[in-house]
């Protein structure tokens, strides 16, 4: 008998996922030699291959008698994969322009992705940049896209991508992915650099940022120069800069211009070349570009309609209509933001009466005929209420002071959700419950911080464990990604998730039990409401006491507001309104009540901070509470504003605003004896009256 060893040497691409590999196999009769190669990380593409050498191995001396030669005896590949495949570029190699970014490369599969998946790549030389590094593929969805570059120093050969995956189920569901050829090109796919085009500039006017772009970002830099053909055009234009550089892996810059007031001429005649390391990878589409020139026009300009199109748990896009071409300016903040200055919002100053609204500025511009501009706003927070104001400016820098006003909200995050497990161990310790949660986190490929305990001293108990001998329930609870639209990676279907995969958590919790998690299910939105319409109690001279009862655990948020110039009027000093005050949008009755987010974060309905603010901890549902409020004025009416949250893991913007209760008393009045040596004695009369009742009241006394 002999034993033929087959061995794959290792290549220049060799990765620790491509190292060579023996496989030993017995064969008693002459004729085609079969092997099965199990576990190759990184295949390559069936069919021939040079790659392969047979050895005749004799096992009883110990000596090779025979080996093919790779030119004579060919080998034949051909692959099983293990599971579902995973094409990146359709398994076809990859063209990459040197100097630049290549166009998008997609990763897909058959169907949607069934699991979050992490795919990392590993390339033989360390100055190829993969973008995004690494590519993480969501549950749900089909593909996902990268982008590479390579520098123009580099060899024009072939390299080849080695992938790793994260992520999957402990049996795979989806096969080792192939490798990927990258072959290296110069000068055979030139990148577009493209100019934006200027319909009109008015004499005197200032021009919007114009852009220059391309779709594929220079490896090292790329600069764009601009030069004038005549002196006369040059004293008039006065550029922000001469030239502008698109730096590594930047895909677009701006640049405008000011034309003077003096300037006669018809046209403005702009100049352009390309320069810098990468710019043999690069071409214009204009070397020359004619701006028309107009009159000046010192009209106010004005909108016709700003709309709010569409709106995102994280974004708003509003479509702007105006009279012209021309700047907008805006400010976005917390609903009931006060109004802002023109001034205020171009230059980006937060004010006083703006700070508490967590404003945040920006800009955008109108440019052509029809004068209309759509504009996308990120970086919201789910379930909040937002005000936008909007300027406009015309070319020639005449603004509009008047804001437009447009008021949306936010789409609310997806519902936290719980799961309960159970585990035959008498107690689960800190230290590993903490780890069960990051080892789960890592299954969903997931931020630990996402995977939650909720503690509380609420003597209501969420839960009733049923009496076991040696078992243990415990309860993590998910958060949402804020911004995520993706519904199959909710919290709850995350929680299917790990429900079916309970084989792979017994890995590292080898006491969990082996029925389906004991509960799992959203958390409903903030659902807090007053057992009954909180009570006045009592006024005092600088306090007032109010009573208020929560129909489960949570937190009481009080404010108390005086009302100017209430000395002398009359109160009940009782509750005139308790109930439910919300204010909502659209409501002009509500406008002066505030929200509970606004009580929450101690702001009237302005926006504006108050100092007398309560917060009280209530751990019994149904329990009265007795709430003193101190720091008052003596004979002033105070209107004091009360809501809760409950005891739930929740974001604060989803507190209830239809849980606002008002009640209005007044202090008492603070009693201040009389000193008669205090009296101005330069007052003759009233001096003299004093005296004498004085001695009427003694006189009363002595003679009984």
């Amino acid at each position: 008998f002999f034993f033929l060893m087959i061995r794959r040497p290792p290549r220049s691409t060799q990765s620790r996922s491509s190292a060579a590999s023996d496989v030993y196999k017995r064969q008693s009769q002459s004729g085609p030699l079969t092997a099965t190669i199990y576990d190759i990380r990184n295949p390559d593409n069936a069919g021939d291959t040079l790659s392969f050498v047979v050895y005749n191995y004799d096992n009883l001396t110990k000596v090779v008698r025979g080996r093919s030669y790779p030119s004579i005896n060919p080998s034949t590949l051909s692959f099983i994969y293990d599971g579902i495949e995973i094409y990146v570029n359709e398994n076809e190699p990859i063209y990459l322009e040197v100097g630049s970014y290549g166009d998008p490369i997609y990763i897909r599969t058959v169907g949607v992705f069934t699991q979050t998946l992490t795919l990392t790549p590993y390339f033989p030389d360390q100055t190829i940049i993969v973008k995004p590094f690494p590519s993480k593929i969501d549950l749900g969805t089909n593909n996902v896209s990268f982008v590479l570059a390579a520098p123009r120093t580099i060899l024009l050969k072939s390299f080849y991508i080695t992938w790793s995956k994260t992520g999957d189920t402990l049996i795979p569901t989806y096969s080792p992915l192939r490798k990927t050829e990258v072959r290296m090109a110069k000068g055979t796919v030139m990148r577009l650099v493209e100019i934006e085009a200027m319909e009109f500039m008015p004499v005197g006017g200032s021009s919007y940022p114009l852009l220059i772009s391309t779709k594929n970002p220079p490896y090292q830099e790329l600069t764009i120069n601009m030069t004038f053909p005549d002196d006369a055009t040059k004293q008039a234009v006065t550029l922000t800069s001469a030239s502008v550089t698109l730096s590594a892996g930047q895909s677009s810059v701006y640049y405008s211009f000011n034309l003077s007031s003096n300037y006669t001429g018809q046209f403005i005649t702009f100049q352009y070349s390309l320069g810098g390391v990468d710019s043999p990878s690069f071409k214009i589409d204009k070397t020359i570009q004619n701006i028309p020139v107009k009159p000046a026009n010192l009209s106010i300009p004005g909108f016709t309609s700003v709309t709010v199109l569409n709106v995102s748990r994280s974004t708003v896009s509003l479509n702007y209509k105006a009279d012209g071409s021309g700047f907008i300016y805006y400010i976005v903040g917390d609903y009931r933001m006060p109004t802002p200055t023109f001034n205020d919002t171009m230059w980006k100053i937060v004010t006083n009466e703006t700070n508490h609204s967590n404003p945040f500025f920006g800009a955008s511009y109108i440019k052509r005929d029809p004068f209309e501009t759509n504009l996308v706003i990120s970086g919201l927070r789910p379930g909040k209420q937002y005000v936008i104001y909007s300027f406009m400016m015309s070319l020639n820098r005449v603004a509009n002071e008047t804001p437009w006003k447009n008021v949306f909200t936010t789409m609310n995050s997806q519902p936290i959700a719980y799961f309960r497990m159970k585990i035959a161990l008498v107690q689960v310790q800190d230290e590993l419950r903490r780890e069960y949660m990051k080892r789960m986190a890592a299954m969903l490929s997931i931020e630990d911080s996402r995977i939650i305990e909720k503690f509380t001293d609420c003597e209501d108990p969420d839960f009733v464990y049923p009496l076991a001998v040696n078992t243990s329930y415990v309860t993590f609870y998910i958060l949402p990604e804020p911004t995520n639209e993706n519904p199959q990676t909710s919290p709850l279907n995350l929680i299917y998730n790990l429900n079916s995969r309970r084989s792979e958590i017994q890995a590292f919790i080898p006491k969990l039990d082996n029925n389906p998690f004991e509960e799992m299910a959203e958390l409903p939105p903030n659902s807090m409401n007053f057992s009954e319409p909180p009570q006045f109690i009592e006024t005092y001279v600088d306090a007032l006491t109010v009573s208020v009862s929560l129909v489960q655990c949570g937190n009481i948020h009080l404010m108390a507001i005086p009302q100017n110039g209430s000395k002398n009027w009359t109160a009940s000093n009782a509750t005139v309104t308790a109930g439910m005050l919300a204010g909502t949008t659209g409501n002009e009755t509500n406008d002066t009540i505030p929200t509970s987010f606004e009580l929450y974060s101690k702001l009237d309905y302005k926006n504006q901070p108050k100092n007398i603010t309560l917060t009280k901890r209530v751990t019994k549902a149904g329990r009265k509470y007795y709430l003193n409020v101190t720091g008052l004025q003596d004979k002033l009416i105070y209107d004091i504003y009360i809501t809760a949250m409950d005891d739930k893991v929740a974001f604060k913007e989803l507190m209830n605003d239809t849980l606002v209760a008002r009640i209005t008393a007044k202090t008492l009045k603070l009693r201040r004896p009389l000193n008669i040596y205090s009296v101005n004695t330069s007052n003759r009369l009233l001096w003299s009256i004093v005296q004498t009742f004085g001695f009427i009241v003694l006189g009363l006394y002595i003679y009984g």
